[in-house]
C-alpha cells in the first residue's frame, strides 16, 4: 500500500502541553508504517524517531529561520508531495499550503477580549504578531480546540471548520503507579503549582493568598515549571516572598521531566491550578486521571473537565481558610481515562479525511 506522506510543522513548540501533546503524537506517528512522515522542529528538541525524518531549525534566530523554512522549506515538501499538515502551536505561513490540520496551542489571538490577557516585553509583542499572522493567512482546513468551550469561541471567530479534541494522559503509566495514602505529617498539606510562570498563572497572586491567609500555617507549596519565559514577573514572586517572609514554604523545583513531574504530581495532596485562562490544561487532565484532588479558580474550560469527569474543587482568593482546607476532604472521584492513544485516532481520522 502507498504510504501517505505528512508533514508535520512543530518549529513553534519549545515546552508544556504542545510539546506534551507533540511527543505523544509523535511516538505513535513513529510506529505508524501508513505514513511517510517529515517533522519539522527545533534543534533543542530532542525527539527519539527511528522511521520520521526530521528537518531541525537552528536554536538561534528561531523567528528568522521559521520564516524561511515557510518560504522554502514547506513548499518545497508540497512539491514533493507532502500535500497534508499537521501543524502544531503557532504558525507562520505553513497554512497556505496543503490540506491542513492546525492543532492550536495559543488562544489569546481569538479570544484576547474574552480573557482580557495582559503581557508585557516579548510575550505582548508575541501576541500582536500572533493576531496579525492569523488574519492574514489561509484559515486551516480544521482547527483542533482542545475543550468544547474553546471550540466554540473559536467557531465564533474564524469560519474554517473547528473540532473539538480532549488531551490524553498515558493511561498505561498510571495504572503501573501506586498511589500515596496522603498521609501527612503534622497536619501539612503538600500542594503542587505545575507549569511554565508566566502572569495569566497567577501564581503571584495564589501565594499572596496563602501568606495573608495564614494558610502557610497548614501548607507547603511545590512549584514545577520553567521560570525564563517572564523572568520579570519571577523576580516580582522571589520579592513578594522576601517582603511576607513566606520564602521556606515555597519551593522552587524548576522545569522537571514528565516522568519526574508526574512522580510529583502523585505524591502530592492536590494540584493547584489558578490560570485564568486555558485551552485544555493537561495538568489538571493528570492529577484526574491519578485522582488526586484538583484546587482550581474557576474558568469555563475546568468548569466544563469538573462537569464532564468529577475531582475538581473551586476556591478564590477570598474564600475561607477552612474552607479551602476543607476541599482537600472531598472524595469526589474523577472519570477521565481519555488515553493519548485515543486522541491519536481522532487526529489521524481527521488527516485521512
Amino acid at each position: 500500500m502507498k504510504k501517505i506522506k505528512l508533514l508535520v510543522n512543530a518549529t513553534s513548540v519549545q515546552a508544556g502541553g504542545a510539546k506534551k501533546r507533540l511527543l505523544a503524537f509523535m511516538n505513535r506517528m513513529d510506529q505508524d508504517d501508513r505514513f511517510e512522515v517529515v517533522l519539522l522542529k527545533r534543534y533543542s528538541l530532542d525527539i527519539g524517531l527511528k522511521n520520521v525524518k526530521v528537518i531541525s531549525l537552528p536554536s538561534f534566530f528561531t523567528p528568522l529561520f521559521r520564516l524561511v523554512s515557510d518560504f522554502f522549506v514547506v513548499p518545497l515538501l508540497y512539491f514533493l508531495g507532502y500535500r497534508k499538515a499537521y501543524v502544531f502551536g503557532n504558525f507562520f505561513l505553513s497554512c497556505y499550503f496543503g490540506q491542513v490540520v492546525w492543532n492550536l496551542t495559543n488562544i489569546e489571538p481569538f479570544v484576547y477580549e474574552e480573557f482580557g490577557v495582559s503581557y508585557e516585553g516579548r510575550q505582548r509583542w508575541r501576541l500582536i504578531l500572533l493576531r496579525f499572522l492569523f488574519r492574514i493567512s489561509c484559515k486551516p482546513n480544521i482547527l483542533v480546540a482542545q475543550s468544547s468551550y474553546t471550540a466554540d469561541l473559536l467557531r465564533k471567530k474564524t469560519k474554517c471548520q473547528v473540532i473539538h479534541v480532549y488531551n490524553g494522559v498515558d493511561i498505561k503509566l498510571n495504572n503501573q503507579l501506586s498511589f500515596p495514602s496522603h498521609v501527612r505529617n503534622n497536619g501539612i498539606y503538600n500542594i503542587l503549582f505545575l507549569g511554565q510562570i508566566v502572569r495569566y498563572k497567577r501564581l503571584f497572586e495564589l501565594i499572596y493568598y496563602l501568606s495573608i491567609s495564614g494558610l502557610f500555617k497548614k501548607i507547603r507549596l511545590s512549584v514545577v515549571g520553567s521560570t525564563i519565559w517572564d523572568e520579570g514577573y519571577f523576580r516580582e514572586i522571589c520579592d513578594l516572598l522576601e517582603n511576607l517572609g513566606v520564602a521556606e514554604y515555597v519551593s522552587f523545583c524548576g522545569e522537571k521531566s514528565h516522568d519526574e513531574s508526574m512522580n510529583k504530581l502523585r505524591s502530592s495532596d492536590a494540584l493547584i491550578y489558578t490560570n485564568s485562562y486555558d485551552n485544555c490544561p493537561n495538568v489538571v487532565l493528570e492529577a484526574m486521571s491519578f485522582n488526586v484532588p484538583v484546587l482550581a479558580l474557576e474558568n469555563e474550560v475546568v468548569r466544563e473537565l469538573k462537569d464532564r469527569f468529577g475531582g475538581v474543587s473551586f476556591f478564590d482568593f477570598q474564600t475561607e481558610p477552612q474552607d479551602f482546607l476543607n476541599m482537600f476532604k472531598v472524595t469526589s472521584v474523577s472519570n477521565f481515562k481519555y488515553s493519548w492513544d485515543d486522541h491519536y485516532a481522532e487526529i489521524l481520522n481527521q488527516i485521512l479525511e
